[in-house]
């Protein structure tokens, strides 16, 4: 059985239906979806829930699972709902609370906290800005095939540690512009026991090497040897040029 009723109120009109169990609230007097026990459809108005500080939220009494409040005050604002243990954040993408995590763009996450960040260390304060107690992983990509001296390859993979597999005169790689990949850092190594030598360079402005300064600037090649000599070098962006480091 279906009860419509149609109220005046202050020249506006409320239709309300009751079909078994659920309600409906609109202008056009269409009934409520079968899975829902509030209906709510308008096109100029929406559902206001209660706003409140944080420390009014705090203090409602065992609030019940699935309790939905709105925080004005005095950090993490937006929505917030309980979850029969904590209150959660429903955080946004644009949140101004400096201890959560944000997204930036389609695939990155960002927050503006000044202080440390701490993974695996408990309730311990970290000491440095990104502090990992436990094992740490870094990207590797091995295979690499080189190009020619007028095409080398470049090395601007979103890897750390890059496996060089030169092959004949197919040997050169090059490293980006340091400018774009400040911070950067490169663990390079020629994976062949023997053949090629794997040359690298930078693409723009110099790669740096330690006790003799631009040692090669940005046309020449530093060669990775094939054989126990130097198979693998470090190399880090400052955000102006590449400097090398090599493992003997």
């Amino acid at each position: 059985m279906k009860y419509t009723f149609t109220l005046l109120l202050v020249g506006s009109i409320l239709v309300s239906s009751i079909t078994a169990q659920s309600v409906a609230i609109n202008t056009d007097a269409s009934i409520a979806a079968n899975s829902a026990l509030l209906d709510v459809k308008s096109t100029t108005k929406g559902v206001l829930v209660p706003r409140m500080t944080k420390a009014e939220k705090n203090a409602i009494a065992t609030p019940a699972t699935g309790l939905l409040v709105y925080q004005n005050a005095p950090d993490s604002i937006g929505f917030h709902y309980y979850n029969s243990t904590q209150w959660i954040w429903l955080a946004g993408a644009n949140n101004i609370d400096s201890s959560k995590w944000r997204n930036v763009g389609a695939t990155n996450i960002a927050n503006k906290n000044s202080g440390n960040v701490g993974i695996g260390t408990g309730n311990a304060t970290p000491n440095s800005t990104l502090q990992v107690d436990g094992t740490l992983a870094i990207g590797v990509q091995i295979g690499i095939l080189g190009g020619d001296a007028a095409t080398p390859v470049s090395l601007s993979a979103n890897k750390s540690y890059l496996g060089l597999e030169p092959l004949g005169t197919n040997n050169c790689y090059e490293l980006p512009n340091a400018a774009l990949y400040p911070g950067r850092i490169y663990f390079l190594r020629n994976n062949l026991n023997s053949g090629a030598l794997a040359r690298v360079r930078a693409a723009l402005p110099s790669l740096l090497c330690p006790g003799s300064g631009n040692c090669l600037g940005m046309s020449a090649y530093y060669d990775l040897q094939n054989n126990a000599s130097v198979k693998t070098i470090i190399v880090i962006s400052d955000g102006l040029n590449w400097t090398l480091g090599k493992f003997d």
